[in-house]
């Protein structure tokens, strides 16, 4: 199994499965809290909504329109949490969870405190208590926060969402664009405390063999040569690492001759001009990467 295969892997993890499913039953339970009536009793059908004479009604529920605001939030939180089984979930994924859930739990305890204090058209005080819809919306306020709060915050989760973006881009044909990604993968890496370096040697690696594939055979190379002078420096004590760092150079170098023999061969070889000589090689062409699973 490679490296990616583990992280694909994890990301089936029993904490992403509670995330997911928390998260997802928490939201239909804000929709349907949303959708059903937030006040009940036997003055319920005296309740006025929106403006009226006196001033402000109630925004309870779909007639006062606040449940406009829950439903949607409830709507988002769905998604969200679903898309952390697809592997590309990030941080942001945890943060809409956590703001979904906020919000509404905001509106539910608004109208739980309003609930019993409410006017009626004559000014006398309602005989009203709080509907199933508020019960629900409450529920599922709880069950989302949770979710959000189980949810992966580890950084390296949205390295690897952007590095698959990367393979994504290279699968469809799309290796400058790939390659421009991948450029940012590293920048992004450079910022992230905890990482080893040998995950910061096989990813340069991957963009120096970006370059080749992308028709540009001596920018890899020269990369390929930087790379390596520090990797002997920065995996001294790594020596299956470093392994892995010369073997992948070995094969950025032999494709980098094979580029420039065939660029030469048709007499268009113009220096820092790009030109794709060889058909996309087959989609997984990069499938080790450095990151590793995430640990939680």
């Amino acid at each position: 199994m490679s490296a990616l295969d583990e992280a694909i892997a994890a990301l089936r993890h029993p904490r992403t499965l509670v995330t997911v499913g928390l998260a997802v039953g928490g939201g239909v339970l804000v929709v349907l809290g949303s959708l059903l009536p937030w006040i009940s009793g036997p003055d319920a059908g005296e309740v006025v909504y929106g403006a009226t004479e006196r001033g402000l009604g109630s925004r309870a529920g779909l007639a006062g329109g606040d449940g406009m605001i829950t439903l949607a939030a409830g709507i988002a939180a769905v998604p969200a949490a679903l898309w952390y089984l697809t592997g590309r979930a990030a941080r942001r994924s945890r943060a809409v969870l956590l703001g979904a859930g906020a919000l509404c739990g905001a509106w539910a305890t608004l109208h739980l405190v309003e609930t019993g204090e409410m006017p009626g058209p004559d000014g006398a005080t309602l005989d009203i208590s709080p509907g199933i819809g508020l019960y629900l919306l409450v529920a599922g306020v709880l069950a989302v926060l949770a979710g959000g709060a189980a949810a992966p915050a580890n950084r390296l989760w949205d390295l690897i969402a952007l590095r698959r973006r990367v393979l994504r881009l290279w699968d469809r044909g799309l290796g400058f664009e790939a390659a421009e990604l991948q450029q940012k993968l590293l920048r992004r890496m450079g910022r992230t405390p905890g990482l080893d370096g040998r995950a910061l040697v096989i990813e340069t690696l991957h963009l120096a063999g970006l370059y080749v594939d992308c028709g540009l055979p001596q920018r890899g190379a020269e990369l390929v040569r930087r790379t390596m002078a520090d990797a002997l420096a920065v995996l001294a004590d790594d020596p299956e690492g470093l392994a892995s760092a010369q073997a992948l150079a070995a094969e950025n170098m032999s494709l980098a001759q094979t580029v420039s023999q065939q660029q030469m061969a048709m007499g268009r070889a113009i220096p820092g001009q790009p030109m794709p000589t060889q058909p996309m090689p087959p989609p997984g062409h990069y499938p080790q990467q450095g990151l590793g699973p995430p640990r939680y």
